[in-house]
């Protein structure tokens, strides 16, 4: 039996214990796969029993993770002193995660690893068994197996962990720090953007006024004048028509005098 990535000394690593735990974590925690628990072995390094459950071919992905988080931790341990839980065994070459599994017969399933838990000498994989895998699911042994229909459910099962996983990884404590305060750089900026805005705008104002009242002075006596020649304008007009209208009119007879009368103040003559 060979461990993945056991091969000549570990190369020291900068992960702290608790660094180590959460990248575990984060790698493995919450994956959806397809494995074929194949049998009940012995490991001596616990002395105990474990089920063994190989992965199938197809579930790259997964074995890339299984890869990178066992290599992380042979890194962070050293070989032998921390039984991390994945071997490779069997002709097929596939990883094997040693686990512990309740009422769970031998065959193919539908496995969820629910969380990964560090308990000093082991780490332990909790899966959960979903379900079995249809014929057409159930690859054949050695190879990956054809996939003649979709199963629906298992792939939004898949997207929902998927989702679950990122959701768990953006809110992290490192992102919501480095989101904390970069909106209060924002907020901090966009404070003091708008108190040297209103600042200028009233500078600007203050300019504005001054210089339209004095162009408002400058320019009244022109107003001033201009208004007072169109109402001149205006009247000569008048004056004009009235003139005008007047000259066509029937002549006005000549005034009356009153007649001189020549007399005593008695009124004889």
């Amino acid at each position: 039996m060979q461990r993945l990535g056991e091969k000549g000394s570990p190369a020291p690593d900068s992960f702290s214990e608790e660094q180590l735990q959460v990248y575990v974590k984060q790698m493995l925690g919450g994956q959806l796969f397809r494995g074929n628990y194949r049998e009940r072995r012995h490991v001596p390094q616990l002395g105990g029993y474990r089920d063994v459950v190989e992965l199938c071919g197809t579930e790259r992905d997964f074995r890339d993770a299984l890869e990178a988080a066992q290599e992380r931790m042979l890194r962070h341990y050293g070989p032998g002193r921390v039984w991390t839980g994945i071997t490779i065994a069997g002709p097929t070459d596939q990883p094997c995660l040693h686990v512990r599994l309740e009422d769970v017969a031998f065959g193919h399933y539908w496995f969820l690893l629910k969380s990964v838990k560090f308990t000093g000498p082991e780490v332990v994989l909790r899966l959960k068994c979903l379900r079995p895998l249809g014929e057409a699911e159930a690859p054949a042994e050695g190879r990956p197996g054809p996939e003649r229909d979709t199963d629906w459910s298992a792939i939004l099962e898949e997207w929902k962990h998927a989702l679950s996983r990122g959701a768990k990884a953006a809110l992290a404590v490192g992102n919501v720090r480095q989101a904390v305060v970069f909106l209060a750089v924002v907020a901090a900026g966009l404070l003091a953007g708008a108190v040297h805005s209103v600042r200028h705008l009233g500078d600007f104002s203050l300019r504005l006024v001054r210089e339209l009242s004095g162009l408002v002075r400058a320019l009244t006596p022109l107003a001033l004048a201009l208004v007072d020649f169109l109402a001149k304008c205006v009247g000569g007009l008048y004056l004009l028509l009235a003139l005008v209208f007047r000259g066509r009119g029937p002549a006005p007879p000549p005034p009356r005098r009153p007649a001189i009368k020549y007399g005593r103040a008695d009124g004889r003559w």
